[in-house]
């Protein structure tokens, strides 16, 4: 059975409130982790993880105020592997599962496990705590990434992007579209509509 296409103008209209908040959240955690680490005199740079993981953690506790359902040891996804939201959709007959991700060298990490690669082929995740929306059984499902990066201080890097599968652990990309700073009014296709199936680097490489 062929994975259903979803464009970006499909996707964003379902997505954009809980994606404005989870913005909100990883804007005030890193500034939050910056001062955590002046506070004790350390360099972000010895331990990047480390600052990854506690803008992490500080986002996912403002998030999990979401549902007063969640319990407080409840964990938006797993230690070191980003966060996880769930949406249903209103308009479309869809859950999009959002997995927030750090950015490597502008790019998704690389999908080492399993479980990953699966979430990039568009598999439906059995992970999600933090449900937005009446939770049911769709007949459908997108996976997204929410890409993000900062420069130790500031949000500088907000991407969402729809894979498609992994190639040699990397993500192949359906389509990718920055939203960091963009208004609604502003926000249309993304910058390259890519044919279904193509990695954007193949792209960039048969034009080069």
């Amino acid at each position: 059975m062929e994975t259903p296409r979803f464009f970006f103008h499909d996707v964003w209209p379902e997505v954009r409130d809980v994606v404005r908040v989870v913005e909100q959240a990883m804007a005030g955690a890193i500034p939050r982790a910056a001062e955590f680490h002046r506070a004790e005199g350390w360099s972000p740079k010895a331990d990047p993880h480390f600052f990854s993981a506690l803008v992490r953690r500080t986002a996912m506790q403002e998030l999990k105020s979401l549902d007063p359902a969640l319990e407080d040891e409840d964990n938006l996804g797993q230690a070191m592997s980003g966060l996880i939201v769930a949406v249903e959709g209103k308009r479309l007959d869809c859950r999009f599962t959002i997995r927030v991700w750090k950015a490597h060298e502008g790019d998704p990490p690389r999908m080492a496990t399993a479980r990953r690669q699966r979430f990039c082929s568009q598999e439906r995740s059995s992970q999600e705590r933090l449900v937005i929306g009446d939770a049911g059984d769709p007949a459908r499902t997108c996976n997204l990434i929410l890409l993000w990066d900062s420069d130790g201080a500031d949000l500088t890097l907000l991407d969402i992007i729809r894979p498609w599968n992994t190639y040699k652990d990397e993500v192949l990309v359906d389509w990718r579209q920055p939203i960091l700073g963009v208004t609604q009014e502003e926000t249309g296709e993304p910058e390259e509509d890519l044919p279904y199936g193509q990695d954007e680097r193949d792209a960039r490489d048969a034009e080069s």
